[in-house]
């Protein structure tokens, strides 16, 4: 098996550039040739069995992942790919992978929500380098997501809509306040964006016929359990069933958002018949959602945009994500 450390040196304020240092030493243990690959394959010769390469910008981890798949010898060798950044550089590596088999995504977290690994409660210590390298792999489900005019990409964990992609977003800008981070930016963003209540106005049509077509808080439409840094918002999620989570919030006012937001946050709203007056939970294989104005923000993987009409497919099986070993 190849190893290829994908560290996003901007990533935990420029923590992930130390994770180096555990690489190499497991290099050492393990009497394995390990490279820095400055120039994208200039420097990953075949006999090398370990690979760190640090992102440049935006959309380079996926970028050099799909180079180094495209370049690969099919032998039946394994490819394993560490995401060593937050979700969003784990999004990018799972797209740089998507539809090479011998390719598996690991995680490395270094972000601020770290959301899709939550999905692994019994898996060993994704910090720990030597967990990581004997990690045993997967299957997991992707959501392929295609915005109205632009080209399908790929979700590992969960998508946003109204409230929780306005407290996504919100969040990403605060960070960059000083003494403002993590969780407490978090915190700091829902208020704000619980105060201003701004939702979304949207139709909703799923495959089985169900249509939602009004004003709502917010909609969450996942593969994983969590979102926000440890909200469980859709706690039934599984990752390898076949079929997405829907969770559509209803217009609520803030008197009944503050009752329900501890239960939803835990996961237990499903459980209260009075939070769940507020929710519609479906689960389906399709969904299509069509921003009445035109436009509309998505989280994608804690990743924000601008789109249209966008349409959702489950794809199951799709990804083989490596989980830690647990010592």
């Amino acid at each position: 098996m190849k190893h290829f450390f994908i560290i996003n040196p901007v990533a935990g304020q420029g923590k992930a550039t130390q994770l180096e240092e555990k690489i190499w030493e497991q290099a050492g243990l393990r009497g394995l040739l390990a490279t820095v690959d400055q120039k994208r394959g200039v420097n990953s010769p075949e006999n090398v069995d370990i690979v760190i390469y640090r992102t440049k910008n935006p959309g380079d981890a996926e970028r050099y992942v799909r180079y180094i798949c495209r370049s690969a010898v099919e032998d039946g060798e394994c490819y394993r790919f560490y995401s060593c950044g937050g979700d969003g550089t784990l999004n990018e590596v799972v797209n740089g992978c998507y539809g090479f088999g011998f390719a598996q995504v690991a995680c490395i977290p270094f972000g601020t929500g770290n959301d899709y690994i939550r999905c692994f409660p019994e898996a060993g210590d994704f910090s720990d380098v030597s967990a990581q390298m004997d990690g045993e792999p997967v299957f997991t489900d992707l959501i392929r997501y295609n915005v109205e005019g632009n080209d399908p990409r790929y979700c590992i964990n969960m998508f946003n809509i109204g409230l929780d992609c306005n407290v996504a977003d919100m969040t990403s800008r605060m960070k960059k306040v000083p003494m403002i981070k993590g969780h407490f930016a978090y915190m700091l963003s829902l208020v704000t964006a619980f105060i201003q209540k701004k939702g979304a106005d949207l139709k909703i049509e799923c495959d089985d016929g169900f249509v939602y077509d009004d004003k709502l808080l917010l909609v969450a439409i996942s593969n994983g359990e969590y979102c926000g840094g440890g909200v469980k918002g859709t706690p039934q999620a599984v990752i390898d069933d076949g079929l997405m989570d829907v969770s559509i919030v209803k217009k609520a006012t803030r008197r009944d958002f503050l009752k329900l937001f501890k239960k939803y946050k835990n996961g237990e709203h499903l459980d209260d018949e009075e939070a769940m007056e507020h929710f519609i939970i479906r689960k389906c294989a399709q969904v299509t959602v069509t921003p009445k104005g035109g436009s509309m923000k998505l989280c994608t993987d804690g990743e924000i945009s601008q789109a249209g009409r966008t349409t959702f497919e489950i794809v199951p099986r799709a990804a083989i994500f490596s989980v830690p070993a647990a010592k």
